[in-house]
């Protein structure tokens, strides 16, 4: 492991003990007197079948090609042997895009309050499954298997945590899905609280005007939240594999 390599895992190390944003040390508890109304338009149950439905959808929507274009590759899984230090370059491009498409999706559908919110929440879960499904491709891991979706699927419940006792049970089973450990009832218990959580972000959205503000300033945060849990998780994992791969050479 080079010198630039262990910053990265100092930084990955770093934001696995970092508090969830402080604004939603704030924004949640006023969120709870408007939980009823907000699960009116979307309700929870609902929300939660959309995360698990758009997981395959996030993963079809993901493009590789403008990645192995820019690697000059033929297979993505040869990214693995690349320096990661132009991974991340990569990766912070792919981050950028996403939190500009979530701002400006988050505003549009805000203006409308509660009219558009039933909108905006799975388009804007499409595009934080995408998101992360592309940062994937950038370390060269091309999700193939259940648990791959499932992986996935936890780093957006990681980024989604409201608490610090939240992010640290979806880092848990984020473990556990690459040992492939994990319990489908776990899974399902982050998915709910992952909807759940959205719900809660999202209260602010059902007053017209205001919507558009809030909208797209929250869709932006929780976009960068996203982008970077899936850059710590797929460099967390992209080492260990390197220092393994290292190991049995050896």
């Amino acid at each position: 492991m080079n010198e630039y390599e262990r910053r990265q895992l100092e930084k990955v190390h770093a934001w696995k003990v970092q508090e969830p944003s402080v604004l939603n040390k704030y924004l949640i508890p006023a969120s709870l007197p408007f939980a009823w109304l907000i699960e009116k338009v979307i309700p929870i149950k609902v929300m939660n079948a959309i995360v698990q439905g758009l997981n395959s959808t996030g993963k079809w929507a993901t493009d590789k090609s403008d990645i192995m274009k820019m690697s000059d590759i033929e297979d993505i899984g040869e990214l693995k042997n690349f320096e990661m230090e132009f991974l991340d370059e990569m990766s912070k491009e792919m981050r950028k895009w996403s939190i500009g498409m979530a701002t400006v999706e988050g505003a549009a559908t805000g203006a409308g309050g509660a009219l558009l919110l039933a909108v905006d929440v799975p388009a804007i879960i499409v595009l934080a499954l995408r998101t992360i499904y592309k940062i994937g491709l950038c370390y060269g891991f091309e999700p193939t298997t259940v648990e791959d979706e499932e992986f996935v699927l936890m780093i957006l419940a990681t980024s989604g945590a409201n608490t610090m006792s939240e992010k640290i049970a979806a880092l848990t089973l984020i473990k556990g899905v690459e040992k492939k450990i994990a319990k489908d009832l776990a899974v399902q218990k982050l998915a709910n609280q992952l909807t759940t959580n959205m719900a809660k972000r999202k209260f602010l959205q059902i007053v017209p005007v205001v919507g558009a503000v809030v909208g797209g300033g929250i869709n932006g945060m929780f976009m960068k939240d996203v982008g970077l849990a899936a850059q710590r998780s797929f460099q967390n994992k992209w080492l260990e594999q390197k220092v393994s791969k290292k190991k049995s050479n050896s």
